[in-house]
């Protein structure tokens, strides 16, 4: 299965997927590089060879990277390459974390607790030392911007950041006919790149979405297998193992 993949705008360089064996640790460098899954390297515009070692895709480049994979996706279809990005693609959030992330203000005089996992309230002071627990921020106020600082984990890659403030973006717009758009917030790019971005990334979580209904299928008919359509032939094995002839 070929895993690299040429730039479309920028000269001599090309990407690669990496399996999680051999994924970059980007973990220092939280919302600054794409992800650990993808690599870029020089090529100097001989086919996909690597002239170089691998480095991390910087946030100034996603878009290209991004736009870049989802050709060579579609152009490449494949059900081993679309298992490979599916196991590493952001997952969606649940639209309960936002609803409850978008009513925690704060309120000034009013000290009061958060716990984003369970989605509660609190102005119990008690709660203050209990980790489980945040003091709701001075910047939350329920739009995007305080949303996506709410939600997003400090620890998360751009490719993922990227994702929830797609996601959240047109979970609000859905909501309140109003789109938000906040320039170089966690991602680093221009205001103008954002529709460009969701366009593409939209194509890779089609094509991976897909795949992962097609396991998900795949699944229930082992458990249909199980439980009925292999059932009657394993109760006769099962019957000539013990003699039980009056099994049903």
């Amino acid at each position: 299965m070929e895993t690299r993949f040429k730039s479309l705008k920028r000269t001599g360089v090309a990407y690669e997927l990496l399996s999680w064996e051999n994924r970059m640790d980007n973990y220092k460098y939280p919302g600054t590089h794409l992800s650990g899954n993808i690599a870029e390297y020089q090529c100097y515009d001989d086919g996909l060879v690597r002239h170089s070692g691998w480095g991390m895709v910087c946030v100034d480049n996603m878009l290209d990277c991004l736009a870049s994979l989802a050709v060579f996706m579609i152009d490449n279809h494949s059900e081993a390459l679309m298992k490979m990005v599916a196991g590493f693609w952001p997952t969606e959030i649940y639209h309960k974390e936002i609803d409850f992330a978008m009513t925690v203000k704060f309120r000034e005089g009013k000290r009061s607790f958060c716990n984003m996992s369970d989605q509660k309230l609190s102005t119990s002071e008690k709660l203050q030392h209990d980790k489980r627990w945040m003091e709701v921020p001075s910047y939350a106020t329920g739009n995007l911007d305080s949303v996506l600082n709410l939600l997003v984990k400090s620890y998360s890659d751009a490719l993922e950041r990227l994702a929830m403030y797609i996601q959240i973006r047109s979970y609000i717009f859905d909501k309140t006919g109003w789109l938000q758009n906040i320039e170089g917030h966690f991602i680093g790019n221009r205001d103008d790149d954002i529709n460009n971005l969701h366009a593409a990334m939209s194509t890779i979580t089609g094509l991976v979405d897909a795949q992962r209904r097609i396991e998900s299928a795949g699944r229930s008919l082992d458990c249909l297998r199980h439980n009925w359509i292999d059932k009657p032939e394993r109760d006769i094995q099962y019957n000539k193992i013990t003699g039980d002839c009056c099994s049903a």
